[in-house]
């Protein structure tokens, strides 16, 4: 719901020339983004702080769902301004998950979700994910 609630009228008030300087569009779109993610990322902290490894896991899992379901399904035009944006966000959270293990990473896992829940973007996913590792 967070995604789908970014505007692109506040990226147009949230860049051009300013008192400090110029502020790109696409700079604005990109910390609307990663605002309106801040929230569930603190929140995978905070189970982790926690040693609720499991719910910090699926609540990873369900931000990239969303993630890829913002990039596939929505129709917002502030989509205009940050057309990178779901792809670069993707690869950091599923930077995130892998910080969530101690030990091998079980990739077969993710491999599945991403499977089951984003088929057109786990190959691309996974190869992220083994470099990654490496």
């Amino acid at each position: 719901m967070e995604l789908e609630l970014l505007d692109a009228e506040e990226v147009w008030d949230r860049s051009g020339a300013m008192r400090g300087g110029y502020i790109d569009p696409g700079d604005a779109a990109w910390q609307m983004f990663e605002d309106a993610l801040e929230p569930f990322k603190d929140e995978t902290e905070k189970y982790m702080t926690m040693s609720m490894s499991t719910q910090a896991i699926s609540l990873c899992e369900g931000i990239l769902k969303r993630i890829h379901d913002f990039h596939r399904d929505s129709s917002t035009e502030y989509k205009d301004w940050a057309v990178d944006t779901p792809g670069e966000f993707f690869g950091q959270v599923l930077d995130e998950w892998m910080n969530l293990f101690e030990g091998p990473l079980p990739l077969s896992e993710m491999e599945n979700f991403l499977d089951a829940q984003r088929p057109d973007w786990a190959e691309w996913a996974m190869c992220q994910l083994r470099k990654r590792k490496d």
